[in-house]
């Protein structure tokens, strides 16, 4: 039944979700539940697997966990498999795991983090790069590894993320639209250098340092935030994950008076009303543009140490250029 229900949700999956998820249940529910007939199964059997998730202290491990098992009995009530859904008793049985914001950095914790980067001697330059370049844009890891030279048109200054390597479900990504990013100068100046030593017959910006054909690895910053002091077994510094960029960039915007429908378009946050989402996509190209170029220019500031961590003048935040 797992198998059967897994094989329907796997075809709307990221690949990598739908890896993960079938994978925690073979660490925590097969190796006690696979050989049992579904219908066998009691309330109180799957609360005692269940149970044993969260005493590991993986709260929200054993969450996911019960509303994937509601998922499957449920299938197996509706086709007559099983005549009830013990998961289901089981709703607000679980402790509730407490939402964690993503570890990211201050206004405060700018300057050292970006002095450290600059001077670290055991990160290459390509990943320093690629640091700089989500700081500047706040997009995903995985949609700027998996960046390619033609979604460029530095010409242009634009930067168009197609559907197929959006954070979308799969059956979202063939109706989806790109997702198009201005490019502040500084960002084009990025490119420009790696462009210098693009690698022969690679296509992405940032290519493996270890296969001919493929991109740099989503772990790869994490990695170097360890080799700098901010992550992984070395937090002498602070703790960061990749993610936390977009949350530092979103939160000094908003704080400084940028212009929050902006931000979320920047940040590439799906609008649920289609038709606001398409006269956002057009409404808030050029004011993303100014923002970016503004805050573009903030961390070279601070990484120059030429400024103090308010903001230097800029004429386009929200209010003015309404």
């Amino acid at each position: 039944m797992a198998q059967e229900w897994w094989d329907k949700m796997a075809a709307e999956w990221a690949p990598r979700h739908a890896a993960a998820v079938w994978r925690s249940m073979e660490i925590h529910l097969f190796p006690k539940l696979e050989s049992r007939p579904i219908s066998d199964i009691s309330t109180m059997e799957l609360l005692f697997v269940l149970h044993a998730v969260e005493k590991q202290g993986l709260h929200d491990t054993a969450n996911r966990l019960r509303e994937r098992c509601n998922a499957i009995w449920r299938r197996a009530v509706k086709t007559g498999r099983a005549a009830t859904n013990p998961a289901a008793d089981l709703a607000g049985e679980l402790i509730t795991p407490i939402s964690k914001p993503q570890p990211s950095l201050t206004r405060e914790e700018l300057p050292a983090f970006l002095a450290a980067l600059a001077t670290n001697e055991n990160i290459t330059l390509q990943t320093k790069y690629l640091i700089k370049l989500i700081m500047i844009c706040f997009t995903r890891i995985g949609e700027t590894v998996q960046a390619t030279w033609d979604d460029f048109d530095l010409d242009k200054a634009l930067w168009t993320i197609p559907p197929e390597t959006r954070k979308l479900k799969r059956a979202l990504k063939a109706a989806a639209a790109p997702h198009v990013v201005p490019l502040p100068s500084q960002a084009i100046a990025i490119l420009q250098q790696l462009h210098m030593h693009r690698t022969e017959g690679n296509d992405f910006v940032f290519p493996s340092f270890f296969y001919r054909d493929r991109h740099m690895s989503r772990t790869t910053l994490l990695k170097a935030f360890e080799r700098m002091g901010y992550g992984g077994k070395n937090t002498e510094n602070g703790h960061i994950v990749t993610h936390g960029f977009r949350a530092t960039a979103s939160t000094i915007l908003n704080e400084d008076g940028f212009n929050p429908d902006a931000i979320e378009r920047q940040l590439s946050h799906k609008e649920p009303n289609q038709v606001r989402a398409a006269y956002n996509r057009a409404q808030y190209m050029d004011e993303r543009r100014a923002m970016l170029q503004c805050w573009a220019n903030y961390l070279e500031k601070i990484e120059q140490g030429q400024m103090s961590l308010c903001w230097p003048p800029c004429t386009h935040r929200a209010h003015e250029s309404a």
